[in-house]
């Protein structure tokens, strides 16, 4: 019985927030309003609470440290909102909240860890798949169904190619770490999901994803830069550089479209350095107009939801924005102290943690979202019980071989 009410309590939540299950029901109205497939699932996840209070292990002191944030982001943004009479959704905020603390329990127990990055491994190379197959029939969800031309970027399930971006990069990364094939027939499945989940990467053309993408890459694979194969790397990291170049010029006959192929063009300049010619798609016109309401109440914010509201695009302008500069240095120690605890674990743990927070980070600059969609402020819980319990992390792995 207690099986049944984790999979409804907590595994359908969390399916369902990674594959975006609200934008999807409310795009072939299966509800009259959508809002009821958050609201109910986060009353799942608080019920979810009694089912496993018994089982509760011993929590993360580093998961545990976005308590104190949330407590200094909501007390500084409730206080704003006192001040200013700023209509805050507060109902929809607490959303993400509510799965943190729940989740945060919940993962505390070794059995369920593992649980949870099956799934979460299994929901995020299921969307990646579902990013390219939209994208494949051109499938547009501003137009609410197939549209007749090409779509010019894919956004998979959340109508966002940046998000699906950074969803497809959590996808090839988990799912690298965590499948571990014990026979050839088994690793060739592997690099063939790779390739595929990669190539969702692509179609997004997110010169964010991409870029961050190579990085990731190298830094995963840094063993094989030595000795002779770091020569090797060189030349044809110098031919693959020199190309580029070429690339830029024969654009025009790659049949991409007009947006595809300022992205290709955008991604080209940040990897040769061309920074003067970096298209920032608006964004930072938006920041600089944003600063000034962060001048106008640095302390304490403007009000929980602000930010986003007043399309700040950037999440550590959210949380600056929302609560103010107390709230927003102790953010910058948790992503910090997240970091600098990843870099002192060990081979693959080390690389691995520190690859998804230096993803997350990254992504906090072009999106504003990033801590307040629950599967990704889970995702920092999850990393946390990784951090501070190297064994679990090791066991995940050796549960992991399919037979």
């Amino acid at each position: 019985m207690k099986k049944v009410a984790i999979i409804i309590c907590f595994i359908w939540p969390l399916i369902s927030s990674i594959l975006g299950i609200q934008l999807l029901v409310g795009e072939f109205r299966i509800l009259s309003n959508a809002e009821i497939v958050n609201y109910s699932n986060a009353l799942l996840v608080l019920i979810g609470l009694f089912v496993i209070y018994k089982d509760i292990d011993t929590p993360s002191k580093t998961a545990g440290l976005w308590f104190i944030f949330y407590i200094l982001f909501y007390g500084f943004g409730l206080l704003s909102v006192g001040l200013s009479n700023f209509d805050a959704p507060i109902a929809r905020t607490l959303l993400t909240l509510i799965y943190f603390t729940s989740f945060y329990f919940f993962i505390s127990n070794d059995a369920n860890c593992l649980l949870f990055f099956k799934i979460f491994t299994f929901s995020l190379v299921v969307s990646a798949f579902t990013t390219l197959y939209l994208f494949k029939i051109n499938y547009d969800f501003d137009y609410h169904g197939v549209v007749p031309w090409g779509v010019n970027r894919a956004g998979g399930l959340y109508a966002d190619a940046n998000n699906a971006a950074l969803v497809s990069i959590l996808a090839y990364f988990f799912f690298n770490y965590f499948f571990v094939p014990i026979n050839k027939l088994q690793k060739g499945l592997k690099y063939f999901v790779l390739i595929i989940i990669f190539y969702s990467l692509v179609v997004t053309f997110s010169t964010t994803g991409l870029s961050t993408f190579i990085i990731l890459f190298i830094i995963n694979n840094h063993k094989f830069f030595k000795g002779f194969k770091l020569i090797i790397f060189g030349v044809v990291g110098l031919a693959l550089y020199s190309s580029l170049f070429l690339i830029q010029s024969y654009t025009s006959q790659l049949n991409l479209t007009e947006a595809q192929t300022n992205k290709v063009n955008n991604l080209i300049n940040v990897l040769t350095l061309n920074t003067n010619e970096v298209n920032n798609s608006g964004r930072g016109e938006l920041m600089e107009n944003f600063m000034i309401n962060i001048y106008n109440s640095p302390v304490i914010g403007n009000g929980i939801d602000f930010s986003v509201v007043k399309r700040a695009h950037n999440t550590y302008l959210v949380v600056l924005g929302d609560a103010g500069i107390l709230t927003f240095i102790f953010f910058i120690f948790v992503l910090v102290t997240y970091v600098v605890k990843s870099l002192k674990l060990k081979n693959r743990m080390r690389i691995f943690c520190f690859s998804i927070i230096l993803t997350l980070c990254i992504f906090m600059i072009s999106l504003q979202s990033v801590i307040n969609q629950t599967y990704l402020i889970i995702l920092f819980v999850f990393i946390g019980y990784v951090i501070d319990n190297p064994i679990l992390f090791k066991k995940s792995q050796q549960d992991v071989n399919y037979d």
